[in-house]
């Protein structure tokens, strides 16, 4: 067992339950809502926060991963505000979403002073609020490893290998990302074992998913209410990979015995302001990405393709308390 940082405060790792290991409360491009209220109504969005968080509490959900950081709207303050008082536990991140610049102050300072400003999250708390990170997040795109995400990679592991806070990654699937991650990881003395390389839903390659797991990691099937990846100039050969077909490599993976190494979320989000596609119409389910999708619409779907009751379980519970007690100081 291990003690975990939540939004509510530190709770033992057996009280995790049911987790669901990425998704957002609100999703935001930094400081578009504080300079330009308006886009928004904020009680609104609380709301309705509070409405999708109740549904997947009243699925069995018990814990989220809040996957927002810097660059897509993290603001502690305002998830206490809205959420803070709901039995769900909420599991807060700390890092860098940039997929290739880093912001001006960030670009100029060396890896490690990236790190202090994590590991000051982690141990004793984000923005005077008290609330400490359990999860460092960083990312790789389709740029890949450009000067800002490598910067950010190596900062992250570092915060991790003095923390033990969990290293969990946005990796875009088609480019593999995935795995120069992991080698950036390496090289900085991370075990692999104990990171958590995100959204390999998305990827069409069941290679690079053997891959990944076959060096220790835990990877993510995370993006289930946010769906296929909006189409990569020069790459549109790639065929997107819907839910029946992860639903398809996801089983494959359970046969093979992999269950144990993959975590589950849905990506999804109770409000955001960030137009994914090229235009709202275009953007799925753009206030609409619940967190209710993986228990009521897909696991049904999962049982019919031949998954267990218990790798089900093993996705959703075991795997997720595994990972934070592996991690534990």
């Amino acid at each position: 067992m291990a003690r975990v940082n939540t939004l509510r405060g530190p709770v033992d790792s057996s009280e995790l339950g049911y987790t669901l290991a990425h998704e957002h409360v609100f999703v935001h491009d930094e400081g578009v809502i504080s300079n330009f209220p308006h886009i928004w109504d904020e009680d609104r969005a609380f709301s309705l926060a509070r409405m999708k968080v109740m549904a997947a509490y009243e699925c069995g959900v018990r814990t989220m991963l809040d996957a927002s950081v810097l660059g897509n709207g993290r603001n502690v303050p305002m998830l206490l505000r809205a959420v803070g008082g709901l039995p769900m536990n909420f599991l807060i991140c700390t890092g860098l979403f940039y997929k290739s610049d880093l912001p001006g102050f960030f670009q100029t300072q060396s890896p490690d002073i990236l790190a202090e400003c994590f590991i000051k999250d982690i141990e004793e708390g984000i923005a005077g609020t008290g609330v400490k990170a359990a999860i460092i997040k960083s990312c790789t795109d389709v740029a890949g490893i450009t000067i800002g995400v490598e910067k950010a990679l190596r900062a992250a592991a570092r915060a991790h290998l003095r923390t033990g806070a969990v290293l969990h990654t946005h990796a875009n699937a088609v480019v593999k990302a995935g795995l120069e991650q992991q080698r950036i990881f390496a090289d900085e003395g991370v075990d692999l074992e104990k990171v958590y390389i995100g959204h390999a839903i998305n990827s069409p390659d069941i290679d690079y998913l053997h891959a990944l797991l076959d060096k220790g990691s835990f990877i993510g099937f995370d993006r289930w209410a946010a769906g296929p990846l909006p189409p990569i100039p020069g790459l549109e050969v790639l065929p997107p990979v819907t839910a029946d077909d992860a639903v398809k490599m996801l089983a494959q993976l359970c046969r093979e015995g992999y269950a144990g190494q993959i975590l589950i979320g849905n990506d999804g989000c109770s409000f955001q302001t960030v137009v994914r596609f090229v235009n709202v119409e275009e953007s799925p389910g753009m206030n609409d990405l619940d967190y209710v999708v993986f228990p009521k619409e897909i696991t049904p779907k999962l049982l019919a393709a031949g998954v267990t009751e218990s790798q089900i379980d093993t996705m959703t519970i075991h795997a997720p308390r595994r990972l934070f007690e592996i991690n534990a100081r």
